[in-house]
């Protein structure tokens, strides 16, 4: 009932296909969601209003993939099937 040595090869080489995909466009999404922290002192003004004596620092973090390890032919979890297999 198990999948046989070439099903089992076509699907692994499929999976790496769709994970070097990721990888590729992982920077794109990092873009979409960049993250930024807004740290804000005590102030008395409402929130519609900014005091320039509000101690205001913002940081906007530089997008990048969130691996910096290369795929290359290797998927962590994942060895590669030997020719006897």
């Amino acid at each position: 009932m198990g999948l046989e040595h070439c099903d089992r090869k076509k699907l692994c080489d499929k999976v790496k296909t769709i994970e070097e995909a990721y990888v590729k466009s992982d920077h794109v999404i990092d873009k979409m969601t960049e993250e930024f922290i807004i740290r804000v002192g005590d102030s008395d003004g409402s929130d519609s209003e900014l005091d320039s004596s509000t101690d205001v620092e913002v940081e906007i973090a530089t997008p990048g993939p969130s691996s910096g390890i290369p795929l290359g032919n290797y998927i962590e979890g994942v060895m590669p099937m030997s020719e006897s297999d």
